[in-house]
């Protein structure tokens, strides 16, 4: 065992399996460049890189929907007198649509993290939570509206954090698609070089 041989070993051993045939392959590759990105992107046994950060984001922006409330107003309010606005906040709570689109958006986002190994599967599921956050944020907007558009005379609602957060989930949904594309991409060209 040279000290390279070594050295790369203790540096990456958490990440590579530990048997001599990768880390020499591993340094093979660290002497010619070109193709280190390669080795990584092949045999990392690790969650993705950027996708895994935006569909957590993504997931926790579904999720987030519970606790940050998309309306608000004050219990001597009239618009307290709405169905939707009786506990003083409108929330997924307030409508099984939103309810359903929230909780799928969310779960299926977290869920796709770990399908890290199958890029196709991770694909698609990151589309169809991509899809719930359209479906969301087009119900969301039609509720409020609703809401708006019967509100009591002199009646008054504040908009909260909450609204935001569909849209916020849409667009990491996107950029998680684009970069899985992206890393399917390479891995294919890599594979017609070999």
């Amino acid at each position: 065992m040279n000290r390279e041989w070594h050295s790369v070993r203790s540096m990456f051993s958490i990440f590579f399996q530990r048997d001599a045939t990768h880390v020499s392959r591993f340094t093979t590759h660290v002497k010619n460049p070109t193709f280190a990105p390669i080795y990584f992107k092949d045999n990392f046994d690790m969650i993705q890189r950027i996708q895994s950060v935006y569909l957590l984001l993504a997931s926790l922006a579904g999720f987030g929907q519970f606790g940050l409330p998309y309306l608000r107003t004050t219990s001597d309010n009239p618009a307290s007198t709405l169905p939707a606005l009786n506990d003083q906040i409108f929330n997924p709570f307030d409508n099984p649509g939103l309810l359903g689109l929230s909780v799928l958006s969310g779960l299926i986002s977290f869920v796709a993290i770990f399908i890290f190994k199958n890029r196709a599967l991770q694909g698609r599921m990151t589309g169809g939570a991509l899809l719930c956050s359209v479906l969301l944020a087009v119900l969301l907007s039609f509720s409020t509206y609703q809401i708006l558009s019967s509100m009591p005379p002199g009646g008054s609602v504040q908009y909260q954090a909450g609204l935001a957060l569909p849209t916020l989930s849409l667009l990491l949904q996107w950029l998680a698609g684009k970069s899985i594309k992206k890393d399917e991409a390479l891995v294919r060209s890599v594979d017609r070089l070999r």
